[in-house]
């Protein structure tokens, strides 16, 4: 957006929150820092920063000498200004983590959802996530809930539209349920771009205006970012990559079907006669196992196909790898690798990485959407407390 098109209340929210997103990216900061950074005049960044420190949002952290002689105070945002809680509604598992504005996790707890039917996931949720609110130094302090789930999640709306893994959810408006219940406010989306919210604020993707997140487990899908932002699309359904059809011998079969962990005892089986569980196999492939790492290595291709087509589609600057399938062993890494290789149509290719973020990539991304949101509104959410 524009400034120059902006009206004068819209310009003071943009510049509040192009000097946050520099605090956040670049702590401990100098004041003259910022205004380099942003454009703004230094005049304008002293106000929006004394305006912060006044509502204890932003704290000095010392002093750096210059050249000069001169000494520049140094900031960052106060790790206690306020937190947020994550939500991670997956398959079979609900995490809820309260963090602070650093995404240190202050109370995580994680329970398995066996039963994932509307009605009992529902009351479980509430409990997990009123339990996490007493272990906030102060109820008040809580900005706000974020949630990852997988499925069809109209964002604006906030409802859960469907979801082929939970056996009876259609259209159900999760975030005004949970808005009535706890007096916040609340954001729902995709695991997969929570996911890539969590590598932009907190991973491997800080800093990086355009890339793509891809998660390779069970499912198999992606987070898309343009322009530092998630593109949702029209309809809902950006970075469905895993509902792609390919013709294989047995007919018409989806690119998630073909790269899920589903599939991998009965690849394993099929090479040694033995019967594992997922995660055993994954262990044995990391461990360097061939049976395993061959089985590892099926499944790897077609995600690389996934990788692939992302690319040449969108011509991102990097690739985050993450789910069970990239944190096993370095396969996944290595097939990607070798299809961009032979059929990338760029004569630059993307950065590719693993995430660091690990199995708590969706809650600390459901975090992070909390984040995204107050930073994209400070006066609204922080400054009117």
């Amino acid at each position: 957006m524009r400034r120059s098109s902006l009206n004068s209340p819209e310009v003071r929210k943009f510049n509040r929150t192009l000097v946050l997103e520099m605090l956040h990216l670049h702590s401990p900061i100098s004041r003259s820092e910022i205004a380099r950074r942003t454009g703004l005049t230094r005049v304008a960044v002293t106000n929006i920063i004394n305006e912060f420190i006044e509502v204890g949002l932003v704290e000095s952290v010392g002093y750096e000498s210059t050249s000069l002689g001169r000494k520049k105070e140094l900031l960052r945002l106060k790790a206690d200004a306020f937190y947020v809680i994550g939500v991670d509604l997956s398959r079979d598992r609900i995490k809820v983590g309260l963090f602070d504005t650093r995404a240190d996790v202050k109370k995580l707890l994680s329970s398995k959802n066996p039963d994932n039917r509307k009605k009992p996931t529902i009351k479980k949720l509430y409990e997990m996530i009123e339990e996490t609110l007493k272990s906030a130094p102060k109820r008040d302090l809580v900005y706000g809930i974020g949630i990852g789930a997988p499925g069809l999640i109209d964002y604006d709306a906030g409802i859960l539209v469907s979801s082929p893994k939970f056996s009876d959810w259609k259209d159900v408006p999760l975030r005004d349920m949970l808005s009535e219940k706890f007096n916040m406010k609340v954001w729902i989306d995709n695991d997969a771009n929570v996911s890539a919210l969590g590598e932009k604020w907190f991973g491997r993707a800080k800093g990086y205006e355009n890339f793509v997140f891809l998660i390779s487990d069970i499912g198999l899908g992606a987070g898309i970012v343009t322009d530092g932002r998630i593109y949702r699309g029209s309809l809902h359904s950006a970075g469905e990559i895993g509902h792609v059809p390919l013709y294989t011998a047995n007919g018409t079969e989806k690119l998630e079907d073909l790269s899920t962990l589903l599939r991998l005892p009965k690849l394993y089986k099929e090479r040694t006669g033995k019967s594992l569980d997922i995660d055993e196999i994954l262990s044995l492939a990391e461990n360097g196992e061939t049976a395993a790492r061959e089985a590892v290595r099926e499944l790897s291709k077609h995600s690389a196909l996934a990788v692939l087509a992302l690319v040449n589609l969108l011509s991102p600057e990097m690739v985050v790898l993450g789910g069970r399938l990239a944190y096993c062993c370095d396969v996944l890494l290595e097939e990607v690798r070798k299809v961009l290789k032979k059929f990338l149509f760029s004569l630059e290719k993307p950065k590719i990485v693993i995430s660091k973020l690990g199995e708590n990539i969706e809650v600390m991304g459901a975090a992070a959407l909390v984040l995204e949101n107050l930073i994209s509104d400070p006066y609204e959410m922080i400054l009117k407390r």
